[in-house]
C-alpha cells in the first residue's frame, strides 16, 4: 500500500499483484492522480469498487456506511464440496465434540479434500467472517492426518455457512472513529496438551478489523496466567493498529479501548 498527504488531500493506492484500489478525499485531485496513472501505464478503469479479490463492498454515498462480504465466495465453495443443498444451522461448531488428534492413518480420508476445504474456509475467515475464526483454528490443527470425526465437524462449517450466508461487515463512517477491542483466553481446553486459547478482536467504526483465535505457545496453570497472555497479545494488535492508523492519518492521538 502506497500512502501519500499533500496539506488535507491524502492519497490511498492499495496494490495486489496487477489489481490497484485508489483512494482521496478530494474528487479532483483523484482524477488527476488516475489521469497521471494512465499516462504512465496501460491500465483499465473498473469505476467505484464493487469486487476485489472475492470481496464483495456495498457503499452509500450519501449516508456514508460500507460493507464487505463474500456471498458469491461462499456460494462457490458450498458448491464445490457439494454442500449446496444442506441443512443450515445456527452454530458453527458442536460445542459437545471434542477433537483429538488421529494417531493411526485412517484409510477412509484418502480421498477426503479436507485440507482443501479448512483452506477455502480459512480465507473467508480472514477476509470477512471473524465468527469462523474459532472453528477453524481448531479443524485446521488436524491438516497432516484427520479422520472422519474431523471432516464432520468441517461439514458441520459449511451448514452453518449455509445459513448465514448473508452475514456482512458493516463500517458506520460517521461514527467515532475509536479503536476498540475485546480480548478473552480459556482455561486448558486443549484436550492433547492442556493449551489454552487467545482470543481477540478489534472494531473501529462499528465493525471488525482485525480477529484472531490460536492457541497459546505455551501451557498456562491458572485462568490467571491465560489471561495476562492473552492481554499480552491483544496489547501487541493494539500497538501495531494504532500506529497503522496514524500513518493512514485516522487517528491523531492514540485512542483505545480494551475490554
Amino acid at each position: 500500500m502506497y500512502v501519500a498527504q499533500v496539506r488535507d488531500v491524502k492519497f490511498f493506492i492499495v496494490v495486489y499483484v496487477d489489481d490497484l484500489i485508489l483512494v482521496c478525499n478530494n474528487k479532483d485531485k483523484f482524477l488527476q492522480m488516475k489521469e497521471e496513472l494512465f499516462r504512465k501505464f496501460e491500465m483499465k478503469d473498473l469505476g467505484d469498487l464493487h469486487f476485489f479479490l472475492c470481496m464483495e463492498m456495498e457503499r452509500d454515498h450519501a449516508q456514508c456506511p460500507f460493507s464487505i462480504n463474500q456471498i458469491g465466495y461462499l456460494k462457490e465453495i458450498l458448491k464445490c464440496f457439494r454442500m449446496e443443498d444442506c441443512k443450515a444451522i445456527r452454530v458453527p461448531l458442536d460445542p459437545k465434540i471434542k477433537l483429538k488428534k488421529n494417531v493411526k492413518k485412517d484409510n477412509e480420508m484418502v480421498e477426503v479434500p479436507y485440507q482443501q476445504a479448512v483452506g477455502s474456509l480459512m480465507y473467508a475467515m480472514l477476509c470477512t467472517r471473524p465468527d469462523l475464526a474459532y472453528p477453524i483454528s481448531v479443524v485446521s490443527q488436524h491438516m497432516a492426518n484427520s479422520s472422519l470425526k474431523h471432516w464432520i465437524a468441517v461439514k458441520h462449517i459449511f451448514r452453518y455457512l449455509q445459513g448465514t450466508l448473508q452475514f456482512k461487515l458493516h463500517f458506520k463512517g460517521l461514527s467515532p472513529q475509536d479503536l476498540v477491542g475485546y480480548y478473552d483466553a480459556d482455561s486448558a481446553s486443549d484436550l492433547e496438551d492442556r493449551k489454552s486459547t487467545t482470543r481477540f478482536v478489534f472494531m473501529m467504526g462499528g465493525g471488525a478489523i482485525s480477529w484472531s483465535s490460536k492457541r497459546q505457545p505455551i501451557i498456562t496453570l491458572s485462568m490467571t496466567k491465560a489471561k495476562y497472555m492473552v492481554s499480552t497479545q491483544a496489547t501487541k494488535e493494539a500497538i501495531w493498529m494504532t500506529k497503522l492508523m496514524k500513518e493512514l492519518g485516522y487517528m491523531k492521538e492514540k485512542k483505545v479501548m480494551a475490554i
